[in-house]
């Protein structure tokens, strides 16, 4: 063999080994560190500060960004209001809940999410979306489950706090909305059971959103019974839920165990089916919806890099515009253990680049069904709104 092939067979050898032998070193580097922040010893964050909110009707912000040749609706003349709680963008380095006063790389994630999920509600809705200490992504995945739970109860309690900001600027009786996107929302069902159900504000809120989580079927009997699934496009009082696969994957491994909210305490299992309300339909069957019902999906800008995450970098990068919509871009089926199934997203901007073996889509649920979502949020405040004038 030839010097040279020689030199480039060792080289590739040699990055294959550091690329395995990096990964642990960078999970083990991006690890929160330290004991987790004391519930009770917590200093409350002043919701009044317009710096604490990723979007609001008084700021500008991306969630009013808007595909192309598509409107949004003035924030201060809007009929209903949004209260949007971001996913998990925080990855480390770090302690076990981010600290909203630093401009890092999960600020660059709620970016994302504000412009390309939350944007969803500009159609009708004055959008708020507070900034809150999240829980690291660790929380979710961690052998230490107390730690995880805490994490998780401490970035509730923000949660909560900016819930009451949101009552308190608002006028009382406005139709709302709950939505929010994986770790959002699963504080999004604990808010729903601890703040609005059983109150005045229950009558008033119009459907929630609680996407990118998975929501074992008992969630709806034990935490969220007054607000059951939806079975149709304008079912109002109803919850909207679903997580992405790729269809040509296995689906959700029974192994990894998250944790799950209930009144009663945390509960961590693996093995039980999800909820899920299929986008192209809006029913809980497993009937297939063609691509063709798919009113179009909208992508992620920018770019994203290991450096930045490493080192907790926030590109700065904001939204102008979400560009033109993908139409017909997957089909959708409550599938297997009632997760979503869709057409394979490889090499385009729907793709979820960090997918495991499960080839989850996790971080583009709601871009994949960006203008069906849209138009069914409107689809369900004006039944609410018609029901109301009855």
């Amino acid at each position: 063999m030839p010097k040279i092939l020689k030199l480039l067979l060792l080289f590739v050898v040699v990055l294959i080994v550091a690329m395995f032998a990096a990964q642990p070193l960078i999970g083990w580097y991006l690890a929160p560190s330290g004991d987790v922040a004391k519930l009770n010893g917590r200093s409350s964050l002043d919701y009044k500060a317009m710096d604490l909110w990723a979007a609001h009707p008084s700021k500008d912000s991306s969630a009013m960004v808007t595909p192309q040749g598509v409107s949004s609706v003035d924030q201060v003349t809007a009929a209903a209001d949004v209260f949007f709680i971001h996913p998990t963008t925080y990855f480390g380095p770090g302690t076990w809940n981010s600290n909203v006063a630093h401009d890092g790389f999960d600020k660059q994630g709620v970016e994302h999410l504000i412009a390309t999920a939350a944007s969803t509600f500009n159609v009708c809705c004055a959008i708020y979306a507070p900034h809150y200490r999240q829980a690291h992504i660790a929380a979710f995945t961690t052998d230490d489950r107390n730690a995880g739970e805490a994490a998780l109860d401490f970035a509730y309690q923000d949660v909560e706090d900016a819930f009451a900001e949101f009552l308190a600027q608002r006028e009382a009786g406005r139709p709302f909305f709950i939505a929010g996107h994986s770790q959002g929302s699963l504080h999004g069902a604990r808010l729903i059971y601890s703040k609005i159900a059983n109150t005045d504000l229950a009558e008033h809120m119009v459907a929630a959103y609680l996407i990118g989580y998975w929501f074992r079927p008992d969630t709806f009997t034990r935490i969220l019974p007054s607000t059951p699934l939806c079975q149709h496009y304008n079912d109002t009082g109803c919850t909207v839920t679903y997580d992405s696969y790729d269809n040509t994957g296995p689906g959700r491994l029974n192994d990894l165990a998250l944790p799950h909210w209930y009144p009663q305490g945390w509960e961590w299992t693996a093995d039980k089916a999800g909820s899920c309300i299929n986008p192209l339909g809006w029913h809980q069957d497993d009937d297939l919806e063609a691509a063709q019902k798919n009113l179009g999906g909208i992508g992620w800008q920018g770019s994203f890099s290991l450096i930045n995450l490493l080192t907790n970098n926030n590109t700065g990068f904001t939204y102008q515009t979400l560009g033109e919509p993908v139409e017909e871009l997957t089909s959708a089926q409550c599938g297997r253990q009632n997760i979503l199934l869709v057409d394979t997203q490889e090499g385009t901007s729907f793709d979820n680049p960090g997918k495991g073996v499960d080839k989850s889509l996790h971080p583009k649920d709601w871009n994949l069904f960006y203008m069906n979502l849209r138009q069914n949020i409107a689809d369900r405040l004006a039944s609410y709104e018609a029901a109301v004038i009855q």
